[in-house]
C-alpha cells in the first residue's frame, strides 16, 4: 500500500491548497508580466498560456503541468536574477527585493503546482520522480516538509541508508529537522540490532550533546543487555568522555564482567575509568566478596591490600571473612596475616581465638 503524504496546511506565504492548478499557473503568468523584463519573454508567455489553456484536471495530465511549470520557473528565476542584479547596483537591501519581487512571488506560487505533481508521484511509489520534483521547488519550509516525508518513507521501507543520504544532502540548511531524522535512523538501527550502524550515524551526522549522550548511552545499554561489557566499554571511552553518565556506565560495565564471571575485566575498569571514591570503594567490595564466594581468598586478599587501603567497617568484615576462608583451607599463617591487618582490635581478637 503507499504511504500518503499529509498535506501540509497553507501558511501565510502560501496560497489556499484547493486552488486548482491551471488557475494557479495562470496567475503566475498575470504576476510574470508585472515585471520590467516580461517584454523580453512576451511571446514565450503567450505560448505558455496558449498551452495551458486546453488542459484539464491535473491528475490526467501532470506531466504537461510539471513541463510548463519548469518553462515558467526558468522564465521567473531568469527575470529574478537581471531584476536583483539591477537593483542592486542603487540599493544595498538585496533581500528585501528578492522577497518583494513579483518572480518571487511566481516562484512561490510554482511551488504549489510542484506540491500538487509531487503528492501524485509520491502517492503511486514512484519516489524518484517524488525527488526530481521536489528538487524543483525553491528551497523553503514546503521543499523541505516533502523531503522530511521521503526521509520517513525511506525509514518506513526499511531503508535507512537512502533515508540518510536525503538528509544530508537536501536537508542541510535545517539543523532541527536534520536531528530530528538522524535520530529516528540511529534508534532504528538499534532496533534492528545495528548498533555499530547506529554508532556511526551518531558520530558522524549529530552535533547535539544531549542527542548524542542520550543515544551513546543507549548504545552502551545495548550492548550490555547483550552481554558485551567490552562494546559498552568502547562506546562509553570514546564516546561519552565528557558526560557525567560515564560514572553509572562503567558501574553497570564492572557488574555485568563479575556476572559473566570475569573479575579480572571488572577490577581493571573500578581501576581506570572510576573515579568517584564511593563507587570505587563499593564496587571493589564487590569484587572481593565474590572472589570469596568463589573459594579464591588470595584474590579477595589482594583486592584489599591494593585497592581498599582506607580503613572502612566494609573492609574489616572482608578481612575478617578472609581470614576465616583461608582458615578453613588449612592456611593458617594466611588467616593470622589477614587478621593482624583488621583494625578493630575487639574483631581483630575473636578472629584470632578462632585461628587459635
Amino acid at each position: 500500500m503507499a504511504a500518503r503524504i499529509e498535506r501540509t496546511s497553507a501558511t501565510t506565504s502560501e496560497l489556499p491548497a484547493e486552488r486548482p492548478s491551471k488557475q494557479i499557473l495562470l496567475h503566475v503568468f498575470d504576476i510574470l508580466c508585472q515585471t520590467a523584463f516580461c517584454e523580453l519573454n512576451q511571446d514565450q508567455i503567450r505560448a505558455y498560456k496558449n498551452e495551458i489553456s486546453p488542459l484539464k484536471d491535473l491528475k490526467e495530465e501532470s506531466g504537461k503541468y510539471l513541463l510548463i511549470a519548469d518553462k515558467l520557473s526558468k522564465i521567473a528565476s531568469e527575470i529574478l536574477k537581471k531584476e536583483v542584479r539591477q537593483e542592486v547596483r542603487q540599493n544595498s537591501f538585496a533581500f528585501d527585493i528578492f522577497l518583494n519581487s513579483p518572480c518571487h512571488k511566481a516562484l512561490k506560487d510554482l511551488n504549489e503546482v510542484y506540491q500538487e505533481i509531487f503528492y501524485l508521484y509520491f502517492e503511486k511509489e514512484n519516489i524518484g520522480k517524488s525527488i526530481d520534483i521536489a528538487k524543483k521547488m525553491s528551497t523553503g519550509e514546503s521543499q523541505e516538509i516533502l523531503f522530511v516525508k521521503i526521509a520517513e518513507y525511506y525509514l518506513q521501507k526499511g531503508n535507512p541508508e537512502a533515508a540518510s543520504k536525503i538528509v544530508r544532502e537536501d536537508l542541510d540548511s535545517s539543523f532541527s529537522k536534520q536531528e530530528k531524522l538522524f535520530t529516528e535512523i540511529a534508534e532504528y538501527y538499534l532496533q534492528k540490532d545495528k548498533p555499530e550502524a547506529a554508532s556511526k550515524i551518531v558520530r558522524k551526522d549529530l552535533k547535539s550533546f544531549s542527542i548524542r549522550e542520550k543515544l551513546f548511552t543507549e548504545i552502551a545499554g545495548y550492548y550490555l543487555k547483550n552481554d558485551n561489557p567490552e562494546a559498552a566499554s568502547k562506546i562509553v571511552r570514546e564516546d561519552l568522555k565528557s558526560f557525567s553518565i560515564r560514572e553509572k556506565l562503567f558501574t553497570e560495565i564492572t557488574k555485568c564482567y563479575l556476572q559473566k564471571g570475569n573479575p579480572e575485566a571488572a577490577s581493571n575498569i573500578v581501576r581506570e575509568d572510576l573515579k568517584s571514591f564511593s563507587i570505587r570503594e563499593k564496587l571493589f567490595t564487590e569484587i572481593a566478596e565474590y572472589y570469596l564466594k568463589n573459594d579464591k581468598p588470595e584474590a579477595a586478599a589482594k583486592i584489599v591490600k591494593n585497592d581498599l587501603k582506607g580503613a572502612s567497617s566494609e573492609q574489616e568484615k572482608l578481612l575478617a571473612e578472609i581470614a576465616r576462608a583461608f582458615l578453613r583451607d588449612g592456611k593458617k599463617t594466611q588467616a593470622e596475616n589477614a587478621a593482624n591487618s583488621i583494625r578493630s582490635a575487639t574483631l581483630k581478637k575473636l578472629i584470632l581465638s578462632e585461628i587459635e
